[in-house]
């Protein structure tokens, strides 16, 4: 599997375990392992449930990916620097299985063996450690250089000298500049959004970005068409503070989605006036449960559920259908996504869901 976009390669180890990153330019959040982006305050909706960016973006991964740990582990040896064999040793170690556990399920290696594969996948940790170190202080003299200009940058805007061509990294020093720049306009005042620009470009070359920020972060507030600004007083009920508390209370309805365990396994969708079956895999049956129910009700088949299913929905009712759980694969298989393939082909071959008995097409 080979990696292209650059975020991935830039992005902190911290963002690659979470498999994406926030943009704060853009206001976004980049799925690290294929690109696509997800607008901060923009509601997100999967099988018929409402999800803000930032949850959504895992069910994404979730649903594309199978998971970071998977993505990571699959990707190309050049890259990730890991054997076949490694990789099922490490899937069997994320499991949290004893060592003799491990040795019983792969076979042909003893209990030593794989304690001693322990060892050396730990030391190669510590050496990456290391050298992620090394790296860090060969360059920490760039780095002190480049801290050393934004803090000369800072000073020079906040003494009203020439506008910054780029924004700290850090993000203490970030908001230091967005209160400096804040303490500019007069609180008892209110401002046209021609005159904050002017301010504003004084600043960072980028003011509309800038504008938007001192928003986002309450320095000010504006009207809700953007006509006039004005510097937010804590007590005050801001149209920004309305805006915030009909945001809250749209998250809390719409959060209709409770953190559970994801349960792997095959499942049945039976119609219990004709008997007839919808046979499927899903590495979370729940999530599957939902999106059935939406596709048919939507009448928007968008994963191969048969027609003849959806009209016999219409023309018996949801209360003719039942969602079954035939068989749930243990949490420590090595490898869902084969399992589930394989089970759903004994179960299909077992109930033989097609024409007349089911809604399935047959292979």
């Amino acid at each position: 599997m080979t990696v292209l976009s650059r975020s991935f390669w830039d992005a902190h180890v911290d963002d690659l375990k979470n498999g994406f990153k926030y943009i704060e330019k853009s206001g976004e959040y980049e799925c690290l392992l294929c690109g696509k982006t997800f607008e901060d305050g923009i509601v997100y909706q999967e099988n018929g449930v409402y999800y803000e960016a930032r949850k959504f973006i895992k069910i994404h991964i979730e649903k594309d990916h199978v998971s970071v740990f998977e993505f990571l582990l699959n990707m190309d040896k050049k890259h990730n620097g890991v054997t076949e064999h490694q990789r099922n040793i490490l899937r069997l170690f994320r499991a949290g299985l004893p060592d003799a556990e491990i040795s019983e399920k792969l076979g042909n290696i003893s209990v030593s063996t794989v304690r001693n594969h322990r060892f050396v996948l730990r030391e190669f940790e510590k050496q990456a450690k290391i050298f992620l170190a090394l790296m860090q202080l060969a360059s920490v003299k760039g780095v002190e250089k480049a801290a050393r200009n934004d803090k000369t940058r800072r000073k020079s805007v906040e003494n009203e000298g020439a506008p910054l061509a780029r924004l700290p990294k850090r993000h203490e020093d970030r908001l230091a500049i967005y209160e400096s720049t804040a303490k500019r306009f007069d609180p008892e005042r209110k401002y046209t959004e021609k005159e904050v620009n002017e301010i504003l470009k004084t600043v960072y070359f980028d003011h509309a970005f800038l504008r938007r920020v001192l928003v986002d972060y309450k320095f000010l507030a504006r009207k809700v068409d953007g006509s006039l600004y004005w510097v937010i007083n804590e007590t005050e009920n801001t149209p920004v503070k309305t805006e915030v508390k009909k945001m809250d209370k749209r998250k809390e309805l719409k959060a209709a989605y409770k953190e559970t365990k994801s349960i792997a396994g095959i499942y049945c969708f039976k119609n219990t006036e004709n008997g007839m079956l919808l046979i499927g895999r899903s590495l979370n049956l729940n999530s599957a449960r939902n999106r059935i129910a939406f596709e048919l009700e939507t009448g928007k088949l968008f994963n191969g559920i048969h027609e003849k299913l959806l009209a016999d929905w219409k023309k018996y009712g949801k209360d003719k259908f039942v969602f079954e759980i035939l068989e749930k694969i243990k949490e420590d298989d090595i490898d869902p996504p084969k399992t589930l393939e394989k089970l759903e082909k004994k179960w299909i071959d077992k109930l033989k869901p097609f024409g007349q008995k089911g809604y399935n097409d047959e292979l």
